[in-house]
C-alpha cells in the first residue's frame, strides 16, 4: 500500500523500528500525560497530527521523543495540528512531489490515508471524515485575502454571498433583498473586500469546501 509504505518511510520506522509498516500507525510512544510521561497508544484518546514528507516529516501533538533529522515533534501545547498543518501547507509543502497529512484518533487511520499529489489534488486524511483540496486554491486565496480579517470580513461575506445565490436559485427576493444590504453595507465599511469577494468567487472559493477548512485553520488563533 503506497500510504502506508510513505508513512512508514517517514515516520513510522522511527516510532516503531521492530513494527511491521501497517502497525506502526498505531504504535506505543513515549507521551506527556496529566500524570506525567509514559507509554501510550499513537492517537489513542490524544490525536496525533501528522505530516508526512520525504524532504521533513511532523508529528504534532504530545509525543515526547528527541527530534531526528527527518522528523520532527512539534507539541500540540504550542499550536494546534490544524493550525501548523494549514501552515505548512501554504508556506512549504513541496510541489513537485507526493506528500500526505492528516490526524489519527482512537480509530486506525490505515484504510483512511490518501497521498497527496499537488498541487491539484490533496487530502487531509481522517477516519470517516477526511477532506479533498486544491493547494493551488488555498496559496491564492491567502494572496487575495491579505490584510483582511478572515473570520469577521472574509468568512461572514463569504457566507452572505451564497446565501444571496442560493436564495437567486428559488425565487427569495426578500432575502436576495436582506443579503444584498448586508454584503453593501460590508462593502461600504470595508471598501477593499469587494474585489477580495469577487476574485474568491472566481477560484471558485466556496463555504463548506476543503479549500475554505483547510483557511479557516490558517487563520486561527492557534
Amino acid at each position: 500500500m503506497q500510504e502506508i509504505e510513505l508513512w512508514y518511510e517517514c515516520i513510522g520506522q522511527y516510532l516503531a523500528p521492530e513494527s511491521d509498516p501497517a502497525s506502526s500507525t498505531k504504535a506505543g510512544v513515549m507521551t506527556r500525560m496529566t500524570k506525567g510521561v509514559g507509554q501510550h497508544t499513537l492517537g489513542a484518546g490524544i490525536d496525533a497530527y501528522y505530516i508526512a514528507s520525504k524532504r521533513k516529516s511532523f508529528l504534532i501533538g504530545k509525543i515526547e521523543m528527541p527530534n531526528l533529522p527527518g522528523l520532527e515533534f512539534v507539541p500540540s501545547e504550542d499550536v494546534s495540528g490544524e493550525k501548523y498543518i494549514a501552515q505548512w501547507l501554504v508556506n512549504h509543502a513541496p510541489e513537485d512531489e507526493p506528500w500526505m497529512i492528516g490526524v489519527i484518533g482512537n480509530a486506525s487511520p490505515n484504510a483512511s490515508m490518501k497521498v497527496s499529489h499537488p498541487l491539484a489534488l490533496c487530502c487531509f486524511c481522517e477516519a470517516s471524515s477526511g477532506f479533498d483540496f486544491d493547494l493551488g486554491i488555498v496559496r491564492q486565496a491567502v494572496a487575495i485575502i491579505g490584510e483582511l480579517d478572515w473570520k469577521k470580513d472574509i468568512a461572514t461575506a463569504l457566507h452572505t454571498f451564497q446565501s444571496r445565490q442560493l436564495a437567486s436559485s428559488i425565487g427569495d427576493e426578500a432575502k436576495m433583498e436582506r443579503e444584498n444590504k448586508k454584503l453593501q453595507k460590508a462593502f461600504e465599511k470595508t471598501p477593499e473586500l469587494k474585489p477580495a469577494l469577487l476574485a474568491l468567487c472566481r477560484l471558485p472559493l466556496k463555504v463548506g469546501s476543503g479549500e475554505y477548512e483547510v483557511l479557516s485553520w490558517y487563520n486561527r488563533v492557534r
